[in-house]
């Protein structure tokens, strides 16, 4: 693992040229291997031009059709190799969390397991972190031995396998989160992990309860698109800087946070990552595209340019020196677009700022049932006055820069997914 960061370490630095050069060599690899050990890709590529043994051909390669979740889901068993490589190790199952409906169920292999740990420690390597501090995750899951809280002696794997650690602690996000408050004002964390979601209506209760977390040191999110508004909400509350990460199960790591910028570098030596426009062409800098990615490990159940149901944003060239292609920002999901009576499509903003001195709105939730109205679900005690309505509707609106109809529901939580997660808009068009 050592000797694999080494090589991560010389590798970010190459030209963007070098590591296209080396990911044609892998992908001349799973090409091949895919034709002949996997029954869904032989017609596939075929369709697409590809003979057994000739060299990479960009051109080919993009003939390739994507792939969509649902016809992963659709082609099943037949995307599984039906030999893997033995330096591979074993396939054991992965799933996506389900956050677009039906989960992605896929196969990984002790390979694309090393690779998911490698890029892990880079995460931290890159970012500087102290691992004798204390390690805090919020996330919707619980132990092994069905705990909503826990504590271990040390981070874990893998970073216990290079490096000695201080304590880590776990909490379930689902647990009510004044006593989340209350478990990391006792666990004085240095570094916090959770779903941005949650972080939202961490940093609610933060302010309402004026309760330092003194040794923070960084706030880590994963899962969930993240925007200006809690990175500034994060500094301004908590006094530290958000790190974000960029991943899916089934394909892995695709980009971590720069160390010097608030973009993110696709993680190249793991994946081959597209953003590609509504004709399919490749996006230049400052476009927001559909993603594609394409795992260059993962022999188990190869996924070649699989569109992950993201939208992300090209960005320039990194002025820190690294070759690792840049995507400024992850955008989110189509079902997270607004889409007027005319037909424009956008992502909305609707920061915090602009809406919690109206009332006491714990979170806030737009879902879009028809083009012309919007229900806005509001987590709070109370209900609204009429002119509390009024400002409210004003406010949203003028983000939303068109003037909706909607239709107010007072909650007194948002329910998650069953995956854990949460979106702010939902469009059910």
């Amino acid at each position: 693992l050592l000797s694999t960061l080494y090589q991560l370490e010389q590798s970010q630095w190459w030209s963007a040229d070098q590591l296209h050069q080396r990911q044609r060599q892998q992908l001349t690899r799973l090409l091949q291997f895919s034709f002949e050990q996997v029954p869904a890709y032989r017609e596939r590529l075929q369709a697409a031009g590809y003979r057994p043994g000739q060299p990479f051909d960009d051109a080919l390669f993009h003939a390739i059709p994507t792939l969509t979740r649902t016809e992963v889901q659709q082609l099943g068993t037949a995307l599984h190799s039906r030999q893997l490589p033995t330096s591979h190790g074993q396939a054991h199952p992965v799933q996506s969390s389900g956050s677009t409906g039906k989960p992605v169920e896929a196969l990984g292999s002790d390979l694309t397991r090393f690779f998911w740990h490698a890029i892990t420690l880079r995460d931290h390597l890159w970012h500087q972190r102290d691992f004798s501090g204390r390690f805090a995750g919020i996330r919707p899951d619980r132990n092994e031995k069905g705990e909503d809280a826990f504590a271990l002696p040390s981070w874990g794997k893998p970073v216990d396998w290079v490096f000695p650690s201080g304590p880590s602690f776990g909490l379930n996000s689902r647990v009510d989160v004044s006593r989340q408050w209350q478990w990391l004002l006792a666990q004085k964390p240095d570094y916090l992990l959770t779903l941005p979601s949650n972080l939202r209506e961490l940093l609610h209760h933060a302010q309402a309860s004026h309760g330092p977390l003194s040794a923070l040191r960084e706030v880590r999110t994963f899962g969930e698109t993240v925007n200006d508004d809690l990175r500034a909400r994060v500094k301004e509350v908590l006094g530290v800087t958000l790190t974000d990460m960029y991943s899916s199960q089934e394909v892995g790591y695709l980009a971590l946070q720069c160390p010097a910028h608030e973009h993110y570098h696709v993680q190249s030596e793991t994946a081959l990552v597209e953003v590609l426009d509504e004709q399919g062409k490749h996006c230049s800098p400052g476009e927001v595209g559909r993603v594609i990615v394409t795992p260059l490990q993962n022999f188990a159940m190869p996924l070649i340019r699989y569109e992950v149901g993201d939208y992300a944003e090209v960005g320039e060239a990194c002025s820190c020196g690294r070759g690792l292609p840049v995507l400024k920002r992850i955008v989110g999901r189509s079902r997270n677009m607004v889409q007027t009576p005319e037909g424009r499509c956008y992502w909305p903003s609707f920061p915090a700022e602009e809406w919690m001195s109206i009332a006491e709105i714990r979170q806030i939730q737009l879902v879009q049932h028809t083009p012309e109205s919007i229900e806005v679900r509001l987590a709070m005690s109370g209900e609204l006055s009429l002119e509390q309505q009024q400002r409210l509707s004003s406010t949203l609106q003028r983000s939303l820069n068109y003037p909706f109809k909607l239709r107010f529901v007072i909650l007194e939580s948002i329910p998650l997914q069953a995956n854990g997660k949460y979106e702010d808009f939902i469009s059910l068009l």
